[in-house]
């Protein structure tokens, strides 16, 4: 299994801010350009519940912020699902 730790990840749930410290449990191919990623609490805690149209929004280090919408079911508190299409002409 692959863990990779990020910086800081901000899951937006209508008016809730949540400013979460997540690493990745699990990367998929899904396709030659889309990978699906599921990341876990750092602390190994459980994670908020969301609700359709959440998203996190990941902090690069350059300063960059992206996007990505949340899939699954969102009652899951061990674990947040996403879809990460990488692009050819992106920075």
């Amino acid at each position: 299994m692959i863990y990779i730790e990020f910086k800081l990840i901000k899951v937006l749930s209508g008016l809730i801010v949540n400013n979460i410290k997540l690493k990745t449990s699990s990367i998929e191919n899904i396709t030659s350009d889309i990978k699906k990623f599921e990341f876990v609490d750092a602390k190994g805690g459980s994670l908020p519940e969301f609700t359709a149209g959440s998203h996190v929004d990941f902090e690069l280090g350059n300063g960059l912020v992206r996007s990505y919408s949340l899939a699954g079911n969102p009652d899951e508190t061990s674990k947040y699902t996403t879809a990460i299409l990488r692009e050819l002409d992106g920075d």
